[in-house]
């Protein structure tokens, strides 16, 4: 899955989590495609036996013919849509002619939310969103155990958190320290 994420990994970068996909999202699609196209092999011919012409006859292939379109596109846009997260961001992309780049720093990160339908509840997927505040954010479906991605990404944000409230930390004491040598230096008056 993550041949776009693998190549745009940067010097000391990897991955932490990828957002698995299930193609549970695509059952509903392939099975009205298949039941529309099964329709039109026993209805066309019937329908043309009992003297139909024109749209009664047509009608059913043509909806066959709309709704495998739509699988296929279906599974298309499934195949070319990937997020991860990495240890210093959320990296993924969406389309395959088309592209949406996805590139969110963990330190841009604000909150992270999951939404889960009846089925999804059921079978352990939602839609995850990542939001960064006024810049915006962005969502992937269909991600498998949603909320253990979304815990995954909480905890990269906290440690970011942690490493730069410990850098700031450091960064005022050797200021105090400097400060506190220059005053030790000069002579009292």
């Amino acid at each position: 899955m993550a041949s776009y994420v693998k190549t745009c990994l940067n010097k000391d970068e990897k991955i932490v989590i990828e957002a698995k996909r299930t193609a549970l999202l695509l059952v509903g699609k392939w099975i009205s495609a298949v039941a529309w196209f099964l329709i039109a092999i026993v209805s066309v011919p019937l329908l043309a036996s009992l003297d139909f012409a024109g749209w009664p006859v047509v009608f059913p292939a043509l909806i066959a013919v709309v709704e495998v379109i739509s699988a296929i596109l279906a599974t298309l846009r499934y195949k070319g849509e990937e997020m991860a997260l990495t240890n210093k961001r959320v990296v993924g992309k969406k389309g395959l002619v088309a592209r949406s780049m996805i590139d969110i720093p963990v330190s841009q990160i604000e909150s992270v939310t999951v939404d889960e339908s009846f089925w999804g509840r059921l079978f352990h997927y939602g839609k995850v969103e990542i939001s960064t505040g006024d810049l915006g954010g962005d969502s992937l479906k269909g991600v498998k155990n949603a909320d253990a991605f979304k815990q995954a990404v909480m905890a990269q944000v906290e440690a970011y958190k942690q490493e730069r409230d410990k850098e700031q930390a450091d960064q005022m004491a050797k200021a105090m320290a400097a400060a506190m040598a220059m005053n030790q230096n000069k002579p009292q008056a």
